[in-house]
């Protein structure tokens, strides 16, 4: 039997070493730039209560959903984010708000831009606001990248929402009832879907898009009706105690101390709400666990038996002219 040319052995390397090479192209940051591990394509979402005080409590979120969130069209890898973020169990009302997405009051232009993270759905993903990372809007300009869930992922794999999900992403409307629970922003206040008391878009919304009605009397946030700007929150009526490592957040200097924010007239008894945020089981490690996906595993095997055969084909070759 005639045995294999080096050149023949080495191009054998490279057929073995090949699924290696393509599970590398599909590792978060071959599209967008992330080194974190890629959200799978079935249930990644984790959602666990770290810590609670009299005062506060701290959640880790995994950052990626319970479904796939490969339906996105960006070039960007949805990845885990593994966030810890605090949030004050009874919000506090400012006496002055913050803007967050492209207006301002009004339609003045906001020169202060929230970007990236303002607040958190119960599932553990990043809500962002109407701006897109130029400031136009990101429905408008990025609608055609949203899965049907309406998220996508950023240049980091951060997976988020700018708008209400789609039906069943993070709850379901029954019809005739108040919206369920959407999530928490950053000035810990909740937000509800677009519908109030009786499955009817309330009227009575402030600029922020908040207000409170005979189902939840504390002041809470509703996303907007039929998907019209500002789509989430146009403003945060709450104080902002903790960043949560947003850069912008840190940049305009919004972060409150219980002594440096300045309260509104009225406050509101946040005892009668229910934050599942709250009643989930703690969390024992501080990170998730692994993905499912095996490609970097694979793509080291690859290359392990591509070495090997290619040092054996040397030896065997220098062993015969030997």
């Amino acid at each position: 039997m005639n045995s294999l040319g080096l050149l023949e052995m080495l191009a054998l390397a490279f057929v073995i070493a090949l699924p290696g090479l393509k599970a590398l192209s599909l590792q978060p940051g071959a599209g967008g730039g992330s080194t974190l591990s890629a959200c799978p394509s079935g249930n990644g979402q984790v959602v666990r209560l770290v810590s609670k005080t009299s005062t506060e409590y701290t959640v880790f979120f995994s950052g990626c959903p319970f479904y796939s969130p490969y339906n996105q069209t960006t070039p960007n890898t949805p990845a885990f984010q593994n966030k810890t973020v605090t949030f004050r169990i009874t919000p506090v009302l400012s006496s002055t708000v913050t803007y967050v997405g492209i207006y301002a009051s009004g339609t003045t232009s906001n020169s202060q831009k929230i970007m990236s993270t303002i607040g958190y759905t119960v599932t553990g993903i990043a809500m962002f606001s109407d701006a897109d990372a130029t400031g136009s809007d990101a429905y408008v300009n990025e609608g055609h990248t949203f899965d049907g869930c309406r998220g996508h992922a950023e240049m980091n794999g951060l997976y988020h929402f700018h708008t209400e999900p789609g039906s069943g992403c993070v709850y379901n409307e029954t019809a005739g009832t108040h919206s369920p629970l959407l999530g928490i922003m950053y000035d810990s206040i909740p937000i509800y879907g677009a519908l109030g008391d009786n499955g009817v878009p309330p009227t009575n919304l402030d600029e922020c898009g908040g207000h409170t009605d005979t189902t939840y009397p504390f002041y809470h946030y509703h996303t907007t009706y039929n998907l019209k700007s500002p789509y989430l929150v146009k403003c945060l009526r709450g104080c902002i105690f903790n960043a949560n490592g947003n850069p912008s957040i840190q940049q305009y200097n919004l972060v409150k101390t219980d002594a440096t924010c300045v309260k509104a007239a009225t406050q509101y008894d946040y005892s009668s709400f229910v934050n599942p945020l709250l009643s989930s089981s703690p969390v024992t490690t501080s990170s998730p666990p692994p993905p499912p996906s095996s490609a970097a595993a694979c793509r080291w095997h690859a290359w392990l038996a591509a070495v090997l055969l290619v040092v054996c084909t040397l030896a065997t070759q220098g062993f015969r002219t030997a």
